[in-house]
């Protein structure tokens, strides 16, 4: 939350250069506390689990099982929204509404508070409505947003009701990806780190192109954004449906 607004107010001191010089020196520095400080916590380590042999049987036991893919896409569709509001809102923000690098950061810190919100009631309820339910909460909030036609941008950073829209969106996905993260690695224990890889990579490149196509179609107003936002939820609602009439996982390694 507050990266981007320290983000905001680095660039305008010293330039977008020196934002990368930070990131390059905070990742050297967390490298060095891994090393020193992070000892291996893996009390039964599978000498075999990273043969090539091993892990495509691995690999075929994951995705062949209906529930594991239904909750990988509702993440990665989720996330795949968020980062068409990650690419896309510095330009709507700053290059259409001429919000400052500054104020821009205040925005995006409101929508990490919102996440950061969501998640913290996902660990409050989610064991006591199931994860489930708790991921149909977060699809609900999550489309009390504008709809695409209709969806505007404030230019106050915390006045009117397109700032409330986004944190609402931004809670939504704050409840729903813990939950699909722990329904799609709970069934398998025994290859818990295969399954969170596959899961994380699938989720980071689909976003990744996903806001690609954002970029491709920004016509210079907030449509374009809004609506890869809406679809993107509207595609995780679906695949949730799909995921409510699974059966029962055959294998659970």
């Amino acid at each position: 939350m507050l990266a981007p607004i320290a983000g905001g107010y680095l660039h305008e001191a010293f330039g977008w250069r020196a934002i990368f010089w930070l990131l390059t020196a905070l990742g050297a520095l967390f490298v060095v506390l891994m090393v020193v400080g992070v000892p291996e916590t893996n009390v039964r380590r599978d000498p075999t689990a990273l043969q090539p042999g091993q892990m495509g049987r691995n690999l075929a036991v994951l995705l062949g099982d209906r529930s594991y893919l239904g909750y990988l896409l509702v993440n990665a569709l989720m996330f795949g929204g968020q980062f068409a509001f990650i690419s896309g809102s510095s330009f709507v923000l700053i290059g259409v509404l001429g919000v400052s690098p500054s104020a821009f950061g205040l925005c995006f810190g409101t929508v990490a508070l919102g996440i950061m919100t969501g998640t913290f009631l996902s660990g409050r309820f989610g064991g006591r409505i199931g994860l489930d339910r708790t991921i149909l909460v977060g699809h609900a909030r999550r489309g009390r947003g504008p709809p695409p036609g209709r969806a505007r941008v404030e230019r106050r950073p915390h006045g009117g009701r397109g700032g409330r829209a986004d944190v609402r969106v931004a809670v939504g996905l704050g409840l729903t990806l813990p939950n699909g993260m722990a329904g799609a690695i709970g069934p398998f224990p025994r290859m818990a780190g295969l399954a969170a890889a596959v899961a994380g990579f699938l989720q980071l490149t689909g976003s990744a192109l996903y806001s690609m196509a954002v970029g491709h179609f920004f016509d210079g107003t907030a449509r374009p954004m809004a609506t890869a936002i809406a679809l993107a939820g509207v595609a995780a609602l679906a695949c949730f449906a799909a995921l409510r009439s699974r059966r029962p996982p055959d294998v659970l390694a």
